[in-house]
Formats: structure tokens, sequence, C-alpha cells
């Protein structure tokens, strides 16, 4: 009160909105504003708005900084900063078996996603990533026995977990297990960041088109998730009776294709890839150059054609 009424008071608007954009940078918090003065204060309506609309976003940045002391995203595009220093994107490799690790040597750390759910398995692609930090993919359906083979699996191993949504963000937190923010959880700004800033990495949502975060197996982005078994409708039978060997169905509508995966752990899932690339979430944009990541020969000829389309070269 002392420094708002003594040094305000007769200070000019342009004065008083550079005091008052100080405010956060102390120690100090305001509980009430008064005029103390004996003479009168007189602030355009304007100004005030505008101090006011000021002190809102400086509040607003206060609270997301004290509630996430590691990380702190003030970029619409979700940037990551450590102590307020920006990081540089790390590039994590979406693999599914053991030999697909050493084609990575890029990543800075793997998401495992086996076709089946073996322990042995995963001890044998933990060792060939080495030093490099892994996670495993949880299904985004998960009932019943699953969530106990799950926790066995994961208390028996070195391994942190990819999180497409909330059960596998409390899964991972109930467990003291280090995890990855997905794109399924849909960060998009800092607030949605803010609740996830016990993560080794966060993925910004795929709505930004160039986010260069993960990297998945060439390049396939998945679609969707299904709770029911599509091999049943193409074959039917009981799961107790089925000896489907094949982990992959390819579907094709029209020209689109798709690509079905299964994994196996207490039971089954299956997730939906776009097999045909018709968009460009591998694309890392560097300077004006694109690096294109996975690719075969063909691949990367009809991306580089589609680019060339976009941008008019």
């Amino acid at each position: 009160s002392e420094s708002v009424a003594q040094k305000g008071n007769g200070k000019d608007n342009a004065a008083l909105v550079e005091k008052l954009s100080k405010v956060g940078s102390s120690d100090f918090e305001v509980q009430c504003f008064s005029d103390m003065s004996k003479q009168p204060l007189y602030l355009n309506a304007s100004e005030l708005n505008n101090m006011r609309r000021s002190l809102l976003v400086k509040l607003r940045e206060k609270i997301v900084q004290t509630n996430t002391p590691n990380y702190y995203f003030d970029d619409p595009r979700v940037c990551c900063k450590d102590e307020r220093k920006v990081c540089v994107p790390k590039k994590i490799a979406e693999v599914s078996a053991t030999e697909e690790i050493a084609t990575c040597a890029f990543a800075d750390a793997f998401v495992l996603t086996p076709a089946k759910m073996e322990a042995d398995l995963l001890h044998a692609m933990l060792r060939s990533a080495g030093e490099k930090k892994c996670y495993l993919r949880l299904p985004k359906i998960v009932r019943g026995k699953e969530l106990s083979f799950f926790k066995d699996l994961l208390c028996s191993l070195d391994v942190g977990v990819y999180a497409d949504n909330l059960y596998a963000v409390a899964f991972a937190r109930q467990y003291n297990k280090p995890y990855i923010a997905g794109f399924g959880l849909n960060v998009f700004n800092s607030v949605t960041a803010s609740l996830f800033a016990d993560a080794d990495h966060v993925c910004a949502s795929v709505e930004y088109p160039f986010y260069g975060d993960l990297i998945y197996r060439a390049g396939k982005m998945p679609l969707m998730s299904f709770a029911h078994c599509p091999f049943s409708v193409v074959y039917p039978r009981e799961c107790g009776s089925c000896k489907q060997e094949k982990d992959t169905i390819y579907y094709q509508n029209g020209n689109n294709r798709y690509k079905m995966l299964r994994r196996r752990s207490a039971s089954c899932d299956f997730t939906l890839y776009e097999d045909k690339i018709t968009y460009y979430p591998i694309l890392e944009k560097r300077s004006c150059f694109y690096s294109l990541i996975g690719l075969t020969g063909s691949e990367k000829k009809e991306v580089i054609t589609c680019i060339s389309e976009e941008i008019g070269e």
C-alpha cells in the first residue's frame, strides 16, 4: 500500500502501468488494492482494464510455474522447458521387435510394442536398447485380469509406461514408473500439459502438424483401438479355440488402405493404423529441409510429390 499510494500518487497512467507490470517478480502476494492517498487518483477505464488483463496473464503463468516446477509450457506448440531453458525435442521410436531397435539408432528412447507381451521378449528388447530408456505401450482398453497381468509384468522389468489415456497415467503413478504422456491425452496447451508435469516426455497434440516428438514405426499413426476381436468376425470361433497366428489384417476401402495389428497379453488387443501414407507426421522440418525417416524409396517419392504439390514447387 505504501508504494502504490505514495509512489503512485501524481504519476501518469504510463508510469502506473510500468509499476504494476512488475507484479509477480517479487515474493509478495497482492491480497487487496486500495487507494490510501488523500488526493484523488484518476485512471482511464481502458488503462485499468489493460492492467487487469496483464495481471491475469501473469497470475496464470505463476500458477502454471508453481504447479509444474520441472516442465513449463507457454508456447502454443507445447515446447518443453526445463527450468525455463528450452529443451531439444526428443526422438522416440516405436519398435515391435528386437531387430528394429538397431535400425533406430537415432532415437533417444524407445516405445516397445511387441506382438506378444512376454517377459523374455521384452528382456531381449531392453538388452538391445542398452542404456536408452524404454517405455511399454499399454493397451488403451485394459480390464479385469489384464490389470494384474500388466502390474506383474511392469514390476518385473526396468521399463516405463507409454500412456495414451488417463488409466495408464494412473497406473504408472501407482507403481512409481516413469511415463510418456502420449498423443491420446491430446495435450494442446499449458493447462493440459501441467496435468502431466511428472512425465518424462509430453507429446504435443496431433493437431499440430510438425510436432516432431514421437516417430512411429514406418511413420504410421494409430487411428483407433478395438474392444472386440476382428478375427472372430472373419473367422468365427471362440477365444479358447483360436489358432489364428496372423497378427496383421489389411483392409482396403477405396484408395485408402488400413492395417490392423494384434498384440497378445492376458488377452488380445487390436490397433488400427493407416497403412498408406497420406499425411506427414514423420517429417521433421529443419530450416527449409525435410528429413524423411523410416520410409521406403517409393514412399519417399510419394511424400515428396505431395509436398511439392502442396507448396507449389
